[in-house]
């Protein structure tokens, strides 16, 4: 069976980031919402969307595990085009405001709930059959970067936009949306893993996923770094950077431009993570995300617009460390067939948390404002984060020093064989001879063969 074209899906994804985030109402997106809406409501809107999507979640990996992810990621970037027409018939029909917004952002989330997951995956798998696995990171690197120029451009153009018509930036997006829809169709489908499931699998491929990320304790913990930081990100990102913007610049279109600022220092971070990660103890990386995440956070506690503003800079720029990072891990770790619906999994549990969370930021920023909610983050950061990281760092440096491979031998009287990588290559005829006794050549070849593929894995 032909293998995909890992440099056509390599190009396809990098254009995915790029056109699905340019998002012009992102820096004023408060100011366009706030014309209507408390913060309350806002918080509101974003728990029960997100409650959708974690219903969502679980299964759109099984369904991308199922139907294949090309497939999936075309689905998206149709119902993301529908939840921005929604958006932009509410804010010409304000009566209905609440309503209309909150089953606008609802199917934004449901195409979320398809997307997660599933373009990371397609891209891996395909770059592992064709034995390019090491171009990931340099990839995902590249990628995330200039869907932070993406973003960084809308913010700019988004206050421009805003300062002729408040509907403008919505309506401006519509035009790479349709491009991504046109884009999605470029993905080809990768065979490593592939595994068509029946209906009757479907549950099953979905509890077989959620336990993956509990099956071993360095994914457990992978999965539980992922959750808190992404989390505190999501949060951010969401409900707090733009308001603690516009609660001390009233232009929307300064705030455009500082915007843009932040995002390209994000860019600049994703751009430079792989020379930092080289550079610094690998080991010690988590570790550093979770600190510069919560000084950065506690910044803003000071009362001060330089403070305030160089803080979010450095948020932004563990934002653009963290993400690269994170996927990395996850990938390195996560089994191939199970990974739509493991990182699926993982995305329904940040889901769950910011359900729990998104209306009481709402609250806490109409009570006090986003700058306190942001240090209020940097504290669940430091005290939640910091100890995952540095189990983390343990667990990783130990697997590194002292990996174990189980060699499964169930066909030679249910015997397997745990040894370091090293050990197993130097596997010979004569010690399994004494080991488990006379084989046979065919099974001699087996073992050969599974301890070939331990070495590729």
């Amino acid at each position: 069976m032909q293998k995909s074209n890992y440099k056509k899906n390599s190009n396809a994804y990098i254009r995915n980031y790029i056109l699905s985030y340019i998002f012009f109402p992102i820096a004023v997106w408060p100011l366009i919402y706030g014309k209507f809406l408390s913060f309350s409501q806002i918080g509101i809107i974003y728990g029960v969307s997100s409650f959708i999507q974690t219903i969502l979640e679980l299964p759109s990996g099984a369904l991308a595990d199922m139907i294949g992810r090309r497939n999936i990621i075309i689905a998206a970037k149709i119902i993301r085009f529908f939840s921005y027409i929604i958006i932009i018939y509410s804010l010409n029909n304000t009566n209905n405001i609440f309503i209309l917004l909150l089953i606008g952002e609802t199917f934004w989330k449901i195409a979320e709930s398809f997307a997660s997951g599933s373009e990371e995956a397609l891209i891996y798998d395909s770059l592992k059959e064709n034995n390019q696995e090491n171009q990931y990171e340099k990839i995902e690197s590249k990628a995330f970067s200039y869907y932070t120029v993406s973003q960084l451009l809308a913010a700019l153009s988004g206050g421009f936009l805003y300062e002729i018509d408040f509907r403008l930036p919505f309506l401006a997006v519509l035009i790479p949306s349709v491009l991504s829809i046109v884009n999605a169709f470029f993905f080809e489908e990768p065979i490593l893993d592939t595994k068509k499931y029946s209906f009757k699998s479907y549950l099953k491929q979905n509890i077989l996923g959620f336990k993956h990320i509990f099956r071993h304790k360095i994914i457990f913990l992978i999965s539980f770094y992922s959750i808190i930081s992404i989390t505190l990100y999501v949060l951010g990102a969401s409900l707090l950077y733009q308001k603690s913007l516009h609660e001390i610049i009233s232009i929307p279109k300064y705030v455009g431009i500082v915007s843009a600022f932040l995002y390209l220092s994000r860019a600049i971070s994703s751009w430079i993570y792989g020379k930092i990660y080289h550079k610094v103890n690998k080991e010690n990386f988590a570790i550093l995300l979770i600190l510069i995440q919560s000084i950065s956070s506690f910044m803003l506690f000071i009362p001060s617009t330089l403070f305030i503003i160089l803080g979010l800079i450095i948020r932004f720029i563990s934002d653009g460390l963290r993400q690269p990072y994170i996927t990395k891990i996850q990938n390195q770790y996560i089994q191939s067939k199970y990974r739509a619906t493991a990182i699926s999994a993982i995305a329904l549990l940040i889901s769950l948390i910011a359900v729990t969370l998104s209306p009481l930021v709402g609250y806490g920023i109409d009570i006090y404002n986003a700058r306190i909610m942001i240090g209020i983050t940097g504290f669940l950061s430091l005290f939640i984060g910091l100890p995952l990281a540095i189990n983390l760092k343990r667990l990783i440096n130990n697997w590194t020093m002292k990996k174990k491979y189980y060699l499964d031998c169930s066909f030679l009287a249910n015997k397997r064989s745990i040894a370091s990588l090293s050990q197993l290559k130097l596997v010979d005829s004569k010690r399994l001879t004494r080991k488990i006794g006379i084989i046979s050549i065919s099974n001699f070849i087996k073992i050969k063969k599974a301890i070939k593929n331990l070495s590729n894995s």
